[in-house]
């Protein structure tokens, strides 16, 4: 099982990389997280050995086989890390609180933290306003916190079509290897 150090360690290691009050601390600390690593690990160890060797008698030296034959092959592994890591940041409102301080870095989550907070405070006050005045006037919390789920759900709802030709064609490339009995580049061919 993996666990992590704790928060005091995970905040002189941010601090440490020269992360702090950086948009960057959103991005690196997910993308080379042991559970993503341990994915594309996995992921490259299963493409076919010959694929390389094939390249290697072509002329094709270590960075055009990487960037022409390996990186293509490996978008969907990295578009499931990144969907899954734009998930996961895009909830968390924690690490926007302790690691910025600028107010236009931080996520959308501590804005509606701070705006519910209002809220509420500005119903008290619209409480106290109605008995004084004898105002009729309703403010619902609860539809302001709908609102606001439906306003941060968008834009993931909308991302995903447009990662999920990556998922698909991943798919694609897994039935074709299993039709032609495991030799890969007959399947790219076929795409």
């Amino acid at each position: 099982m993996f666990f992590s150090g704790g928060l005091v360690p995970y905040y002189f290691l941010i601090k440490g990389l020269g992360l702090m009050d950086s948009l960057w601390v959103y991005v690196i600390p997910q993308m080379v997280g042991l559970f993503n690593i341990l994915l594309v690990r996995n992921f490259l160890m299963s493409l076919d050995k010959g694929l390389e060797e094939s390249a290697f008698i072509d002329g094709a030296g270590y960075m055009t086989i990487l960037f022409k034959i390996i990186m293509p092959l490996s978008k969907p592994v990295l578009a499931t890390i990144a969907l899954w890591t734009a998930v996961g940041q895009w909830n968390t409102w924690f690490d926007s609180l302790i690691f910025i301080t600028d107010d236009r870095k931080i996520v959308l989550q501590l804005v509606i933290q701070r705006m519910l907070r209002s809220m509420l405070d500005f119903g008290r006050d619209i409480e106290a306003f109605r008995h004084v005045a004898g105002v009729n006037t309703q403010i619902y919390a609860n539809n302001v916190r709908a609102a606001t789920i439906l306003v941060t759900i968008g834009p993931i709802i909308f991302t995903y079509p447009f990662l999920q030709k990556y998922f698909i064609k991943g798919i694609m490339i897994g039935s074709l290897i299993g039709r032609t009995g495991g030799d890969l580049s007959a399947g790219i061919s076929a795409i």
